[in-house]
């Protein structure tokens, strides 16, 4: 297993993105400030044309601002909205069927086996339940075989009672019954 699932990668993608977009959205405030306060000081007589050139262009540069931070907010709004469908799908979809077959084994029935995508969460979790299943069912096999068993030796030493070879049935049948760890001792 990775030492690091791809949902906790792509969240540290997606915590780099927001930061990115938080920092331009700050630099492009401060640029916006620092025009402003420059502008909004008297220069000299030189400086007149340029003043006044840039001052005409400060209406069209707030809004462009404004327009960017905006369009970088939704931008990342749409990402972030993408990326949690996404790990949605790679979380809730495996929790249901993680849940739904514990759901089963609570109620004693024990379903077939899990199969989750490599890049889903949960796996390793899976992996276990598929295991823990597996084993009851080995388990419950080799009850029914000792069971059938044990029937079969009981019918036997039902049909020899009588005859001479109801010592050796009982014997079989006793013996059959003192292996199973579930019956007397």
């Amino acid at each position: 297993m990775a030492s690091h699932p791809p949902t906790v990668e792509r969240s540290h993608s997606v915590g780099f993105v927001i930061q990115a977009a938080l920092v331009s959205l700050a630099a492009s405030a401060l640029g916006l400030w620092v025009l402003r306060w420059v502008l909004d000081r008297p220069l000299g007589p030189e400086y007149g044309e340029a003043h006044h050139t840039l001052r005409s262009l400060l209406p069209m540069i707030g809004p462009a601002v404004v327009f960017c931070a905006v369009s970088v907010l939704l931008v990342g709004a749409v990402g972030l909205l993408i990326l949690g469908v996404l790990a949605s799908h790679k979380v809730a979809g495996p929790l249901f069927r993680l849940q739904r077959v514990a759901g089963f084994v609570e109620r004693g029935i024990l379903p077939g086996r899990i199969h989750l995508r490599a890049t889903d969460q949960g796996v390793a979790l899976a992996t276990a339940l598929n295991g823990f299943v597996d084993r009851w069912k080995g388990v419950l096999a080799g009850h029914e075989e000792r069971v059938a068993s044990a029937d079969q030796a009981f019918r036997e030493w039902v049909a020899a009672r009588g005859t001479r070879a109801e010592p050796e049935a009982l014997a079989r049948f006793r013996a059959l019954v003192r292996r199973d760890p579930a019956g007397p001792p």
